[in-house]
């Protein structure tokens, strides 16, 4: 998505057509459609300014507090979903809209929670074995021993998996 035009690139933009610079060479240079140039032409034409009116635009959903109040339960419940979360605050809005106020109005990052497989009945019995095979080592065996929590198909440091 390219971002919008400030009040200066537009004026830059004026001053330019006004120079004699064609709509295609300006959208190339500030890499915009010609149609977005047509656009802020036209403005100037029409109203001498290239200032968005105040007000325009989309209202917002919800307000500075309601924001808050969602950021302030996520910190206090970091292992709770968008979903829960705006529910328990009452957030006005949708989920897109709270997971972009959160992103863009504080540090919180997502992430998916890891996967947790199930083992079978085999692989217990299978680390039951391995337990009790080595449960009557001593110290000096276990200093020596490095664990490691990766996901299956990884050899174990220690080799024993």
């Amino acid at each position: 998505m390219v971002p919008h035009l400030t009040d200066i690139q537009k004026f830059r933009i004026v001053s330019k057509i006004e120079d004699g610079w064609s709509i295609r060479r300006l959208a190339a240079e500030y890499n915009v459609s010609k149609t977005t140039i047509m656009s802020v032409k036209k403005q100037w034409e029409t109203n001498q300014t290239v200032s968005r009116k105040v007000g325009s635009g989309r209202p917002r959903k919800s307000n500075n507090q309601e924001d808050e109040n969602l950021i302030n339960y996520l910190i206090e419940n970091p292992f709770q979903t968008a979903v829960n979360a705006i529910s328990e605050t009452n957030f006005p809005a949708s989920v897109s809209t709270a997971c972009r106020r959160l992103k863009l109005q504080s540090d919180l990052k997502s992430c998916s929670a890891a996967k947790k497989y199930k083992l079978s009945e085999e692989k217990k019995q299978g680390r039951i074995i391995v337990a009790l095979n080595y449960i009557i080592n001593d110290e000096n065996f276990w200093g020596q021993v490095v664990f490691s929590d990766e996901k299956e198909g990884f050899q174990s440091m220690s080799g024993l998996g």
